[in-house]
């Protein structure tokens, strides 16, 4: 990974409540890199959703941001946690684009889908609408529309749920952003609509350049199409690297369990979870955060958070006892 595109370091949110700072994630670190694929895995809970939505300070009122993440491309990088609300406006969009988790949520429901694409278009191509026609065919055809003049013309609600997907990805890559972040956009597709979202994220990648950072409960597609992967469980990073090493070695036991999980799906008798406590669970106040359901807890692991450890490769691990 020679080219950053976006480089965050120890980013931690807290969310206060009755003047106590909860940590949704802490200390959460990642490179990156220019048309590379990042995929952010694990189980419903772990902050992923939020993480994503922090990168833009898509926050609530009373949340808490530290730490750093450090956006390239320009002339001069620009720290998207320290950077003013007026900066931040015009990163979104232009610079990073999103694909919410629930698309009909993110769309305004008295707009047809035609108007609200021209409003995601740069400026320069929103003020000539001749201009602004044609690239919103360019983009609907892109994405795998036929019907193009049905879709401009239709309201949200007017729309099937694959449909839908799709024009909240066409209004994250309007703006013809150099990141994009995609919250979960796979979850409510069917197998053939999942497939095209996988080709539309490397197509765009190839064609464009386009950094992708993807959250997703779909290990295998995960596997198959991503550089990277970046597991978190409870807020915490559990293990990164690439997706080939990972797949082949992996360090964490939270990162076995998932992957034996994924296998366990095409296996008979299968799927098989990751149990809930294998150990007596008792009040937290250190160790791992994985430690009740891991099947190598020793006592170290109940009362002593691990450091972050690396090898030459860059795969990294927050475990006592690393798998071998």
């Amino acid at each position: 990974m020679d080219r950053l595109a976006l480089d965050v370091r120890n980013l931690s949110l807290f969310i206060q409540s009755e003047s106590v700072d909860k940590a949704i994630f802490e200390d959460v670190s990642f490179c990156l890199g220019v048309s590379s694929l990042l995929a952010i895995v694990g189980e419903s809970g772990g902050g992923k959703s939020l993480l994503c939505k922090s990168l833009l300070k898509l926050t609530p009122a009373n949340a808490r941001l530290s730490g750093s993440a450090i956006l390239s491309g320009l002339q001069t990088s620009i720290d998207l946690i320290s950077c003013s609300e007026s900066e931040m406006e015009a990163i979104r969009g232009s610079r990073i684009g999103m694909i919410f988790q629930e698309p009909a949520s993110s769309m305004n429901p008295v707009m047809t889908c035609g108007e609200q694409i021209c409003d995601a278009l740069p400026k320069a191509v929103r003020a000539d609408k001749i201009l602004a026609r044609r690239k919103i065919a360019e983009i609907l055809e892109f994405v795998g529309f036929k019907d193009l003049n049905r879709i401009v013309r239709s309201y949200p609600h007017e729309l099937s749920g694959g449909m839908l997907q799709k024009v909240a990805t066409v209004l994250a890559i309007a703006g013809e952003p150099s990141i994009l972040i995609a919250d979960e956009p796979s979850t409510a597709l069917d197998a053939v609509n999942r497939f095209e979202l996988m080709e539309l994220f490397q197509r765009l990648r190839n064609e464009f350049g386009m950094s992708i950072l993807w959250v997703t409960h779909e290990l295998h597609s995960a596997l198959t199409c991503a550089d990277g992967l970046l597991v978190m469980y409870a807020g915490n990073v559990m293990e990164s690297g690439s997706v080939a090493e990972i797949a082949e070695h992996p360090k964490h036991p939270y990162t076995k369990a998932l992957l034996d999980v994924e296998k366990s799906f095409r296996e008979p008798g299968g799927p098989r979870p990751i149990p809930e406590e294998i150990l007596p669970t008792k009040k937290r106040d250190g160790g791992c955060v994985f430690a009740g359901r891991c099947e190598f807890t020793k006592p170290i692991c109940r009362n002593k958070n691990p450091k972050w450890e690396s090898n030459e490769s860059r795969q990294g691990w927050r475990c006592h006892f690393p798998l071998k």
